[in-house]
C-alpha cells in the first residue's frame, strides 16, 4: 500500500514528542509520511520514547532537549534544526497537561497558583514555539502550517481542572 502523503523529506517540528501518547504517535505518522521530524521534549525519557518510536523510519531525524518556554532557546534550537534537518516547513505542538497538584478546586487556597502554573504549561510553550516558527516559515518564504493540539476541556466545564479548561480554552483562541 502506497503512501496518503508523501512529505518529501521536509522538515517539521513536533513539539511535545515524548512520553508515548499523541505527540509520539504524530512523530511517528510524520516520518511515516515522509517527513524529516524534529522531535522535542524536555524529558530524557520523552526524548528516549520519541527516539525509539522515529527508529523504524531511519536515521534523519532529530530528537531535540528544548525548554520551549525559553524565547533564546527555542531560537537556538530551531537554528540548529534548519542548519541539520532544511528549512523548518511546520510544526506539531502537543505540549501541556495537567500535574498532580494541578488538581485543584477553585475554593482550595493553592487554587490560584496551580491556575497559574498550569496556564503557562499549556500556553507559553506552544505560544513561544509557534511564533517562532512562523517566523522561520516567513524567513524562507517556502510556506507551512502550524498545528495546535487542544482539549475538549477548552470548551466545556472540567471539575478540578478549571485552570487546564481555561489554558486549552486560551489555545484555541490563539491558534
Amino acid at each position: 500500500v502506497g503512501k496518503l502523503i508523501d512529505l518529501n523529506r521536509r522538515a517539521y517540528l513536533v513539539a511535545g514528542a515524548g512520553g508515548g501518547g499523541i505527540g509520539t504517535a504524530i512523530a511517528a505518522l510524520l516520518a511515516e509520511a515522509g517527513a524529516t521530524v524534529i522531535a522535542v521534549d524536555k524529558t530524557e525519557l520523552g526524548r528516549e520514547t520519541a527516539a525509539q518510536a522515529l527508529a523504524p523510519f531511519g536515521d534523519t531525524h532529530l530528537v531535540l532537549d528544548c525548554d520551549l518556554a525559553d524565547p533564546q532557546a527555542v531560537e537556538a534550537m530551531l537554528a540548529d534544526a534548519a542548519a541539520r534537518a532544511g528549512a523548518i516547513r511546520g510544526a506539531v505542538n502537543v505540549v501541556g497537561g495537567m500535574l498532580p497538584h494541578h488538581w485543584t478546586a477553585l475554593t482550595d487556597p493553592l487554587a490560584p497558583d496551580a491556575f497559574d502554573d498550569v496556564m503557562r504549561f499549556n500556553l507559553k510553550p506552544t505560544l513561544i514555539a509557534s511564533t517562532a516558527v512562523a517566523r522561520a516559515i516567513a524567513a524562507h518564504g517556502l510556506g507551512g502550517s502550524i498545528v495546535n493540539v487542544t482539549s475538549a476541556a477548552g470548551l466545556v466545564s472540567m471539575a478540578y481542572g478549571a485552570g487546564y479548561g481555561a489554558a486549552k480554552a486560551a489555545l484555541i483562541n490563539l491558534t
